[in-house]
């Protein structure tokens, strides 16, 4: 009952978007600054049986639903996504003794290219009923938030300016927060040399 109510007082975020949009670092701002939950997947298979039941339950009684959903470029995305995701797809560890032209060829053969294109639909409009093709996406301000029912879905692209995502933030979520908290950026990563020149040659 108790973790009911504070649902009401502190509804439930969910950060629900493809995988190497930004999301790892908006998961911790979040926490860092909001005192309910704070659920990060990028397929509906990652809420646990909890979350699930919550959701139904939310759903069926049209309780207020937060969902956040940054977006990316999509090659930049793909490329991000195919160095984090190098030994799942290749079948090899990465290494920087492997040449550019033979990550270039990796890249257009394993690379999960369709994620951008069907992730809003098999995923966010399958799961949480929200359309986001059913309306223009604003080209120049680069955000828009869709709702169906009582669900809200802000969508925004995660190369906009940072101080500009967070105020977007703040908006939807009544929050005030003043700074981010950074996970899992590319820059701290084994592959930095072999990403900054793979994405400054294509």
């Amino acid at each position: 009952m108790n973790n009911f109510l504070n649902e009401l007082r502190n509804p439930t975020l969910y950060i629900f978007q493809m995988g190497k949009v930004g999301s790892s670092s908006l998961q911790e701002t979040l926490k860092k600054n909001y005192d309910g939950n704070v659920v990060h997947a990028h397929i509906p298979q990652m809420l646990s049986d909890e979350q699930l039941k919550l959701i139904k339950l939310k759903k069926q009684f049209r309780l207020p639903i937060f969902i956040i959903c940054p977006i990316r470029e999509p090659i930049g995305r793909n490329v991000s996504a195919f160095y984090q995701n190098f030994e799942r797809d290749t079948g090899n560890r990465f290494s920087k003794s492997i040449s550019l032209e033979t990550q270039k060829n990796l890249f257009l053969k394993t690379a999960r290219h369709n994620v951008p294109l069907d992730w809003m639909d098999s995923q966010l409009r399958k799961f949480w009923g929200v359309d986001v093709y059913s309306q223009n996406f604003d080209k120049e301000k680069l955000w828009n938030v869709y709702k169906k029912s009582s669900t809200k879905v802000l969508v925004y692209r995660s190369d906009m300016d940072r101080d500009k995502q967070l105020k977007i933030i703040n908006e939807f979520t009544g929050l005030n927060i003043k700074n981010w908290t950074y996970k899992n950026i590319s820059s701290d990563k084994v592959y930095k040399d072999s990403y900054r020149e793979f994405t400054n040659q294509i």
